[in-house]
């Protein structure tokens, strides 16, 4: 018989009868039904089938790790008996029950000098975690000593692979242990960008896309999102991808209805924050009758890109006279600023409407004395002016460049 004691949390979700058959002593999580709270007893105090009907049936459930006096009362009997202790500990990724027993382990060692106790992160959960516990007391039944298993765990922890499965997310979201997800019908150029920077934000993304190919390039491109090859008006497909359990959704299809459509229907699942995509201007305020509270038209998009870096001129002209460049729509086109000094310039002090701008190009706003003006046809440039050229031409090094003078 091993002169020191392997022990564990309940976490390891064995059950009681498998931990006394490896001699593996485990130390209880708490869990919170209703507002009673009961040891983690691996269903000896409530059997599984009831709790887990509980909370089907809408039960308040929460968990809560052992804390260090606990750790504590648990240590304790096992020094007295004059064993040494090997305790591998929940993930701490997931719990700080780690912490907690590294505390207690540092009270318990002034209490037992002559003894050893060994703290062990697992980096695992549940079956893993499990089989983390069984190979261990494998070992320890072999005769390794408990130095050496200490080493070998720490060095060989990290060879367990974790794969997690689940079919509802509903539990994990209500406790707070899995985050919500964005998702999105459409997966066009908007739906691309837009799901790249959610990504880069760590948001869990799920788009539904009906061109095969082209999920095939969304999946190839956003590795990290969950690409759907589906028909985003299908309330069944949109249900089984779980649309009730998102945060966010956002529908961007090329049809203006089907948008409006499917967006009430993702309102009426319980999606805190809807974005509708819409085109057509005479939609726009039949969208807001109907409910649909965020309407985004691309035309409009493409506007406020565009005032808001006008305003961000105002609050750097007259510090620096150093050229700047926006790029909006993915690229495709560029806002220029150019600051005016040359008095000479042959578009200065003449109507925009005199003036002929080449193709694909426009004068979209001019800062003056940190004041922006939105040009009309009667607006003259002037000297010290920061004038925004906006272009799909990007060979344009001077803002001459941008008339046909």
């Amino acid at each position: 018989m091993a002169s020191y004691a392997l022990t564990c949390c309940s976490t390891a979700d064995l059950t009681h009868e498998h931990f006394a058959a490896r001699d593996i002593q485990y130390v209880c999580f708490h869990f919170t039904l209703n507002g009673e709270t009961y040891p983690d007893d691996l269903g000896q105090s409530i059997p599984f089938p009831i709790f887990y009907q509980a909370m089907a049936n809408g039960a308040e459930t929460s968990t809560s790790q052992v804390n260090i006096s606990e750790y504590l009362d648990f240590f304790t009997p096992i020094l007295e008996s004059g064993k040494d202790i090997l305790h591998v500990c929940l993930s701490s990724g997931l719990s700080g029950s780690y912490n907690s027993a590294s505390s207690a382990a540092l009270i318990a060692r002034e209490q037992f000098p002559d003894r050893k106790i060994y703290i062990v992160d697992s980096l695992g959960a549940s079956s893993g975690y499990g089989l983390i516990m069984e190979t261990l007391a494998d070992l320890r039944d072999e005769g390794m000593d408990i130095d050496t298993l200490h080493q070998w765990i720490e060095e060989n922890k990290l060879r367990m692979n974790h794969w997690f499965f689940s079919t509802d997310l509903t539990f994990y979201v209500k406790g707070g242990r899995v985050s919500k997800a964005a998702g999105f019908i459409g997966g066009g150029r908007i739906g691309y960008y837009l799901a790249a920077l959610l990504l880069s934000a760590g948001i869990h993304v799920k788009i539904i896309e009906r061109d095969e190919a082209f999920c095939n390039v969304l999946a190839a491109a956003l590795p990290e999102a969950a690409v759907i090859n589906g028909d985003g008006t299908d309330q069944k497909l949109l249900f089984e991808e779980g649309i009730e359990h998102a945060d966010s959704f956002a529908a961007l299809t090329g049809i203006d209805e089907e948008n409006m459509v499917i967006s009430l229907f993702a309102q009426s699942s319980g999606v805190d924050k809807v974005v509708t995509k819409i085109n057509r201007d005479s939609y726009i305020d039949m969208a807001g009758k109907m409910g649909i509270d965020s309407i985004v038209s691309p035309k409009d998009v493409t506007s406020s890109r565009m005032v808001s870096y006008a305003r961000a001129m105002e609050n750097t002209v007259g510090s620096s006279n150093v050229e700047n460049m926006y790029k909006i729509l993915g690229g495709s086109v560029e806002a220029l600023e150019f600051i005016i000094r040359d008095s000479e310039a042959p578009y200065i002090g003449k109507p925009l409407k005199d003036l002929r701008l080449k193709e694909n190009s426009l004068i979209g706003c001019i800062v003056r004395n940190r004041k922006s003006i939105i040009p009309n046809g009667d607006t003259e440039i002037q000297l010290g002016d920061s004038v925004i050229l906006v272009t799909t031409d990007s060979r344009f090094n001077d803002l001459k460049d941008a008339f046909d003078i």
